[in-house]
């Protein structure tokens, strides 16, 4: 049996910092947990693994990164020749033959737009483009941009025909796979360690991280959410969760945003108004996976504390925490009833 003979609080907040975990067996002890990172998908890329065969892990560590590069052209809507973008660029009642890894991407988000009342939709892509340009023009989008933004919204106007192979865009619908394209990323390349027998791995992208098992040690990972007061100290940790085969992300404002005439809006828009949420300046949710908890990271951005918390109490398996500051500047935390079990230390009180 390996067991981690030396291991350190892995912190989170919106970025990852990679740590080296020691780990071995009596006839080994300076055999390690490996930890390579990767620049895509506009994030860094993080990933953990404990295996008893050196050479299989190094295999399965450019196995992974052929992974990364694959879904990147995939998911993407930076690069030029990206998959989605040809969708993007297909003409209306035209249908395109789509990967399966596209066709799961899509599906998930017409899903999740059911689940979470309407308040993540990947159909929002004009409505980001619009605020990005804003916050690049130093200029609010006025009433009539935030209406043209609003007109070709929906996820039914994307119809998915077949046996998971075509689709069909009822209109000039621009789909933005930011959402949840980083969470669906981290739980393929879970799926792709799996695949190799491999039971104890920590992908982590960003804001979502997803583990794969325990720590060497036996132990659930832990995972240290900042607070959103000091984006710029990531020792300034509200909570600590234990983790083991979950997931956890966190959406806020606090890090992204754009910049108007003085004011911080966030990069988080409600599809259902045409304006940026700026109800929570950070929110995390731990559940089953991370295409589960980054779509509901930015549901529960849109939706605020009060209702999203009903939302997070009305599924299973789904737990959250709510930070807010005060006109004092004091954090204030909003637990979901279920969150406490993963809760290990809490340095505000509350």
């Amino acid at each position: 049996m390996r067991f981690c003979k030396k291991y350190t609080l892995l912190f989170f907040s919106l970025l990852i910092f990679p740590l080296l975990y020691y780990c071995g067996g009596d006839k080994d002890p300076r055999s390690k947990i490996e930890t390579r990172t990767w620049e895509a998908m506009g994030t860094q890329i993080s990933i953990s693994l404990c295996s008893d065969d050196k050479n299989r892990q190094a295999a399965l560590f450019d196995e992974i990164s052929s992974r990364i590069i694959h879904l990147e052209t995939i998911l993407s809507s930076h690069m030029a020749d990206s998959e989605l973008n040809k969708l993007n660029n297909l003409p209306v009642n035209q249908k395109m033959e789509i990967s399966n890894e596209l066709w799961e991407a899509v599906d998930a988000g017409k899903t999740w737009n059911i689940k979470t009342l309407g308040t993540f939709d990947i159909t929002a892509g004009p409505l980001i483009k619009m605020w990005k340009a804003a916050g690049k023009n130093r200029l609010l989008p006025s009433d009539m941009e935030i209406k043209r933004g609003l007109k070709n919204m929906g996820v039914d106007k994307i119809v998915l025909e077949g046996s998971g192979t075509n689709l069909l865009k009822k209109a000039e619908v621009s789909i933005d796979l930011g959402g949840l394209g980083k969470g669906y990323t981290a739980d393929n390349i879970i799926t792709l360690i799996k695949g190799h027998g491999e039971t104890s791995a920590l992908v982590a992208m960003s804001g979502d991280i997803r583990a794969l098992g325990h720590r060497p040690d036996g132990k659930p990972w832990r995972v240290g959410i900042q607070d959103p007061r000091f984006p710029e100290n990531p020792d300034s940790l509200v909570t600590v969760v234990e983790l083991a085969d979950m997931a956890v992300s966190t959406s806020g404002n606090y890090r992204r945003y754009v910049e108007i005439n003085g004011s911080h809006y966030s990069h988080i828009v409600d599809p259902r108004t045409g304006l940026t949420a700026e109800n929570v300046p950070s929110v995390s949710v731990i559940g089953p996976d991370t295409l589960t908890t980054d779509i509901m990271g930015t549901a529960l951005s849109v939706l605020g504390v009060n209702e999203g918390t009903k939302l997070v109490e009305s599924m299973k398996g789904i737990e959250a925490i709510f930070m807010e500051v005060d006109n004092a500047g004091e954090l204030m935390l909003t637990r979901s009833s279920g969150y406490g079990k993963f809760e290990t230390y809490n340095d505000t009180g509350n």
